[in-house]
């Protein structure tokens, strides 16, 4: 997976637990701390989350960053390990 893929996969999961949670893009940003438009941005494809801006939008949705990180890399993650170990 591309980084261009993995922003849209993480906006997308971003974006489903915010309604979940029934947060609008102001209180979401505003518990972020971040600015309205950045956080507007970055969920519609404007930005590229960084580490932190993803830290802090984790923070404020109360979520592990595994809750919205792509199932196939934890897989890949655990035959590198298991390889790993192997050796």
């Amino acid at each position: 997976m591309n980084s261009e893929a993995l922003n849209t996969y993480l906006r997308g999961r971003i974006r489903q637990i915010r309604h979940g949670r029934q947060l609008t893009v102001t209180a979401a940003a505003q518990l972020a701390g971040i600015p309205v438009s950045s956080f507007s941005s970055l969920e519609t494809g404007g930005h590229r989350f960084t580490l932190g801006t993803l830290q802090k939008i984790l923070a404020a949705l109360k979520v592990a960053i595994a809750e919205v990180w792509p199932p196939f890399w934890h897989e890949s993650a655990v035959v590198s390990d298991q390889q790993l170990i192997a050796r």
